[in-house]
């Protein structure tokens, strides 16, 4: 077994995958944690140490690889963190059926060239895309489980495939998380008077002003179906029950001086053992308040295999922060994308996040 240059030819050395992509960057998934990171400048290493010392964050990013033979399993403790943050990593493979239809297309003479290379292209682009958006997944599931939870969940069960380090904490300070004073199903449960028991934390310690109150529709579902709620919008729309919308709400809201609601809806695909689930990385029964501005940075380093190092017949080329690499191996034969991603959240505003947690029982 050895590995051989992409049977793309010319358009998947690195200066040809790099071009398709630099054409079709629109394609590629817009992630939550755009909207409130920034990119840090990539470093030759990143470890835990970095993150941990300058940031207040205990995280760790994931390896994830379709090629993975036997996961590591939980390990516990700070001890987990003496050393470097593992790659993000995702590898597609094109399988030799794949490939067999690919050349029959190919060598068919009734077939022009301008379709022969859109075949190309796609082929190349679909799996590039795949690879990339599924490194950024791995990410953004991070920063939103961090932002709704106050943990990252790196146990075996969220990432079956990959390190599994168990929940690791990321700083949300105790007194920044809120409970409500009822079960918001209760009759006399007033939800506006959690929320501004929030505000009220929050200027004590000298936050002020929050930009957004996140939370998922089943939250927001039962913020509206609230009797305090109904009884404000019964007055105002005359029916019982009243219709209650995100837009109408938030008219409510800043009108009072609360901030406005933002639903956060990602949805996330996992395999484990062949068979894909799904779920999704922002906590229910929590209303996450954030302050205005960015919540705080991607650390990142460079990728050992593309950015330090490179191996004979693998091309390479970036989608952002996110290196392509893409090969051929004979014996059997197959045609290789991956991404990789050494990247990891950290929520240097964590100490101006606040969290209401909703009354379950």
């Amino acid at each position: 077994m050895s590995n051989v240059a992409s049977i793309f030819g010319e358009y998947a050395t690195s200066e040809g995958l790099q071009l398709i992509i630099d054409k079709r960057m629109d394609k590629f998934k817009t992630r939550e944690f755009s909207k409130y990171l920034s990119w840090d400048t990539p470093q030759v290493d990143l470890s835990f140490k970095d993150v941990i010392g300058k940031t207040q964050l205990d995280t760790i990013a994931s390896v994830v690889g379709e090629d993975s033979v036997s996961p590591v399993r939980s390990r516990r403790g700070l001890a987990s963190f003496e050393g470097s943050i593992p790659t993000i990593s995702h590898k597609y493979l094109m399988k030799q059926s794949d490939v067999r239809a690919y050349y029959s297309l190919q060598n068919m003479g009734n077939i022009d060239d301008d379709t022969k290379k859109k075949q190309i292209i796609d082929l190349i682009f679909n799996d590039v895309k795949l690879s990339a958006d599924g490194c950024t997944g791995r990410l953004d599931v991070m920063f939103l489980q961090g932002l709704s939870t106050g943990m990252i969940d790196l146990s075996a069960t969220g990432n079956p495939d990959g390190v599994a380090y168990g929940e690791i904490p990321v700083g949300l300070p105790t007194d920044n998380v809120i409970e409500a004073s009822k079960k918001w199903d209760d009759a006399d449960a007033t939800p506006l008077q959690d929320i501004e028991n929030v505000i009220d934390a929050a200027q004590g310690k000298g936050n002020d002003g929050f930009e957004k109150m996140i939370m998922t529709r089943a939250t927001f579902n039962k913020l509206k179906n609230s009797v305090e709620i109904q009884k404000i919008f019964k007055g105002v729309v005359g029916k019982a029950p009243a219709l209650v919308t995100p837009d109408n709400l938030n008219e409510y809201l800043v009108s009072n001086g609360l901030p406005p609601i933002e639903l956060q809806t990602s949805l996330f695909n996992i395999e484990e053992d062949g068979a894909t689930r799904s779920f999704r990385a922002f906590a229910d029964d929590v209303i996450v308040f954030v302050p205005q501005g960015e919540l705080g940075k991607v650390k990142n380093a460079l990728v050992t295999e593309g950015d330090l190092k490179q191996v004979m017949g693998h091309s390479y080329a970036n989608v952002d922060k996110v290196k392509i690499a893409k090969w051929s191996m004979n014996e059997p034969f197959n045609e290789f994308t991956r991404g990789q991603l050494l990247a990891i959240p950290a929520l240097t505003a964590i100490d101006a996040i606040y969290h209401l947690k909703l009354k379950l029982a």
